[in-house]
């Protein structure tokens, strides 16, 4: 006998949820975590982009 429908439904979105969830968690913990590196490279970039625009 299988179980209901209604039941198991939103089940696979709840488990990707959870996957991503710690994922992003695993990615942000540490003093020097991939997402700060890719925002600190971001932050220079940009801080580059805007002297260069700034020149005469």
């Amino acid at each position: 006998m299988s179980p209901p429908r209604m039941r198991t439904r939103g089940q696979a979105a709840t488990d990707y949820l959870l996957v991503l969830a710690l994922v992003a968690v695993a990615l942000s913990v540490g003093a020097d975590s991939p997402v700060l590196r890719i925002v600190a490279a971001i932050a220079d970039r940009y801080e580059r982009f805007t002297w260069s625009v700034s020149l005469p």
